[in-house]
């Protein structure tokens, strides 16, 4: 996966092994680039990883809150 600057140069590569894990990457020094692996927005300052509504946290390998299409009625309540 890549990134490139307005004139089309590669600006940074990123290699990823199956769980999402950088495996290897070259940036280009000044380059900041916080969309990460399947387009998760990667905020720097607390290692969150914000898909849409909800943030996984790769600490942990959870997410920080339930889906809410994921409910259980009985066992929620």
């Amino acid at each position: 996966m890549g990134v490139t600057d307005s004139a089309g140069n590669m600006a940074a590569s990123y290699d990823y092994d199956p769980f999402g894990n950088i495996a290897g990457s070259v940036i280009q020094p000044g380059v900041t680039n916080p969309w990460q692996y399947a387009g998760g927005y990667c905020d720097s300052t607390t290692d969150l990883i914000t898909f849409g509504i909800r943030s996984f946290d790769v600490r942990f390998n959870r997410w920080t809150q339930v889906h809410i299409r994921r409910r259980h009625p009985a066992r929620d309540a």
